[in-house]
């Protein structure tokens, strides 16, 4: 591994960047447009059909136009504004947007003046810290970078993250000071902030590392791979305290903790058919449910629950969108009547994601339209009681 750190106070913050080689700029053919020559959000919010009053459910909301021939890789939403959501795309961009107009965050002065938060190969992680002042990025050039939110510049970048490899996944601890990782070396690794070094690495997977939480009070980390595993890891030890094996390869792991409950929850959903309920300190399953059928069994690329996690929202790899009652799917009575999909003026296609704000009803889902043009659409949890 090594390192080049550049800090406030240690030296030159590292300068954003103009795209360059080729690369096309804002607002020109093939990327996504400026605040200047954006296009009106073309969809409003719908509201279900058969949603009940006093009930959180979910609808469509704006959506953000990437490029033609662009694709969202990732997003991430902002942990305490309620409003900014991070994308890294196909393209090395790492862009920061206003999720209820679906248009580029220009009163960020250096996304007015298109200097980029980038890297040179596509973005594959994103994750803000708790206190929402930092943006780390991974991407398959095996770099890792943190930015400064409010004036885009490069704090910290660990160059060969993963020994060449792509880094897939990247997650700050919940007290900010440290970033698990994962790539396509079957690793995981974590990182102090402060330094960029290499602390910790959680070697056993069998396949690429996708996905990474952190739990038990920084204690450990959960991480999942394409070896169908999902691991508890201790960081002091880099012991693996505990596995549990999927149908297929996961989809997507998520943290929450019910009011009233001491114990953490873990979401985990495969690619197959099954959704998983954890019991976080020793990785226990606590729940099973399994997804709806779909025309040509299609695989499940993300699913998230909302605020008062009562609900779930989930997105298949052909635009289909579903959501469910937490209790009733995962009920051993549950049937596939169970779910309800959400109804989209235009179904996406080619969905790679689906990234969620559980505290404020925030989903985001990320794929291509029909015209192979990058799109993010925007889902909000409503309690039904108000109009959309």
């Amino acid at each position: 591994l090594s390192l080049d750190l550049l800090q406030n106070g240690q030296g030159t913050s590292l300068p954003l960047v103009k795209p360059e080689n080729g690369r096309p700029k804002r607002g020109t053919s093939g990327d996504r447009p400026s605040a200047a020559s954006a296009q009106p959000p073309t969809t409003k919010r719908k509201r279900l059909a058969n949603a009940t009053d006093g009930q959180d459910h979910w609808e469509q909301g704006r959506r953000i136009k990437l490029g033609q021939d662009t694709t969202a890789h990732v997003a991430a939403f902002h942990p305490s504004d309620g409003l900014t959501l991070a994308t890294g795309s196909s393209d090395g961009f790492v862009e920061l947007w206003n999720a209820h107009t679906g248009k580029l965050r220009t009163d960020l002065s250096y996304q007015a003046a298109d200097e980029i938060m980038m890297h040179s190969k596509g973005v594959l992680g994103l994750d803000f810290s708790p206190d929402g002042k930092l943006l780390a990025s991974c991407s398959a050039d095996s770099r890792i970078k943190v930015w400064t939110v409010k004036n885009g510049k490069c704090r910290t970048k660990i160059k060969d993250a993963h020994h060449g490899r792509p880094v897939n996944c990247v997650a700050f601890s919940k007290q900010g000071d440290r970033l698990a990782s994962g790539g396509e070396d079957h690793v995981v690794r974590i990182f102090g902030i402060a330094s960029g070094n290499p602390a910790v690495e959680l070697r056993g997977h069998e396949s690429q590392i996708t996905h990474v939480v952190w739990v038990r009070q920084d204690q450990a980390v959960v991480s999942g791979s394409s070896d169908h595993s999902v691991r508890l890891w201790d960081c002091r030890s880099a012991a693996e305290l505990a596995r549990i094996t999927l149908d297929a390869p996961l989809a997507s792991l998520s943290v929450f903790r019910r009011t009233g409950e001491a114990n953490e929850t873990i979401l985990a959903c495969s690619r197959g058919a099954k959704l998983l309920l954890l019991d976080a300190s020793q990785l226990a399953i606590v729940g099973e449910a399994a997804m709806p059928q779909s025309p040509g069994r299609a695989q499940l690329v993300g699913c998230a629950t909302n605020r008062r996690a009562s609900s779930l929202v989930l997105a298949l790899e052909n635009g289909a969108l579903f959501s469910a009652n937490i209790s009733t799917v995962f009920a051993k009575e549950a049937s596939s009547n169970s779910w309800n999909a959400i109804a989209c003026d235009q179904q996406l296609e080619e969905v790679g994601f689906l990234a969620h704000h559980r505290r404020d009803g925030l989903a985001a889902v990320g794929g291509q339209d029909g015209s192979k043009r990058g799109i993010v659409q925007m889902l909000t949890a409503s309690d039904g009681r108000s109009s959309a």
